[in-house]
């Protein structure tokens, strides 16, 4: 017992069988959200409570910017928060899949799903104080089930509850100004964009138009 304390305190990471274990302050978390965003290829899934990281806001710039199909709910108090109202307003304004909650109390999940391949889960808010100043740990697995699980999860319940409508009039109502898209980039997109799975390019675009809002 005394044993796997001391690892657990004074080692910055443990690594398992597909999984590696990180904690804060200064222990790797904001680098691993940063990478799980640069390393998405096609898909990024973001359920995040807190986000104003700099370094991470600007992976997923980056990740938009090379046509990775980024959607991201936060909770919407914090993202109207003095600390978090920059990178709300900039996310905002990258994609029209940045949603604040509008479902339950708050929204107080921490993961991220690339690819429907590597999940990363924890305490950690992608925030500035998280990897400065408080004590949080985050998890980066591949485990095909567990991913499985958080990804349904996004897609079954916080991104259907959590409706782009909703999401929308709240943003308004902050003075927030929304990433529109048109009509016609949406019929490239969808078009470009390979079929997932067994849905059709007419699922994809029937859930493309219902996630913009239009």
């Amino acid at each position: 017992m005394l044993k796997i304390l001391f690892f657990s305190v004074f080692l910055p990471n443990l690594s398992f069988a597909g999984t590696t274990v990180f904690f804060s302050p200064k222990g790797g978390c904001e680098e691993q959200a940063s990478q799980i965003v640069t390393s998405s290829k096609t898909d990024l899934e973001i359920a995040v409570y807190s986000l104003n990281s700099p370094t991470v806001v600007a992976a997923i710039k980056g990740a938009i910017e090379r046509g990775v199909h980024v959607r991201i709910l936060t909770d919407r108090t914090q993202a109207f928060g003095k600390g978090n109202l920059e990178a709300t307003k900039t996310l905002a304004s990258l994609t029209p899949d940045f949603r604040v909650h509008s479902k339950n109390r708050i929204m107080h999940n921490k993961y991220a799903i690339a690819d429907s391949k590597k999940l990363m889960l924890g305490s950690f808010n992608w925030t500035r104080s998280a990897e400065n100043s408080n004590d949080e740990n985050c998890l980066i697995t591949d485990d095909a089930k567990v991913v499985q699980a958080y990804e349904n999860r996004f897609n079954e319940h916080l991104w259907i509850a959590n409706t782009a409508e909703k999401s929308n009039a709240i943003l308004s109502l902050k003075g927030i100004k929304i990433f529109r898209r048109s009509l016609a980039s949406e019929k490239d997109i969808l078009l470009a964009r390979p079929k997932k799975g067994n849905g059709s390019i007419l699922d994809s675009a029937k859930e493309q138009t219902f996630s913009t809002g239009h």
